[in-house]
């Protein structure tokens, strides 16, 4: 599997899709999940008016776009399940991490 900035790497947002570069590390604690989220939903808009002729969001939408990152792995021979395996360890590892920072903020029994 391809690491994110190789084959399937930056350049192919900027350039072919014209989206301002992603965060070059998505699992700082800076960021929290709700962040990674509203970054996904902008995603989400973005495919839907171009996928959909600038139809409104819809729930469909979003298998939609999950079955369109299928073909695009498919396309640069990635192994989608390898993806889906990495994407849910950085899932779980994200809101571990978020837990951890909230049980030590101030006013948590600290």
């Amino acid at each position: 599997m391809a690491k994110y900035g190789e084959s399937m790497g930056a350049y192919i947002w900027r350039a072919q899709l014209g989206i301002p570069n992603p965060v070059e590390d998505t699992m700082t604690p800076e960021r929290t999940n709700d962040d990674r989220a509203e970054s996904a939903m902008r995603a989400l808009v973005y495919y839907s008016q171009k996928a959909h002729g600038g139809e409104s969001y819809q729930d469909y939408h979003l298998s939609d776009l999950l079955g369109d990152l299928r073909h695009l792995a498919d396309s640069y021979g990635e192994d989608w399940d390898a993806l889906l395996e990495t994407a849910n360890t950085h899932y779980i590892a994200e809101w571990e991490d978020e837990l951890r920072a909230r049980a030590n903020m101030p006013g948590r029994g600290n």
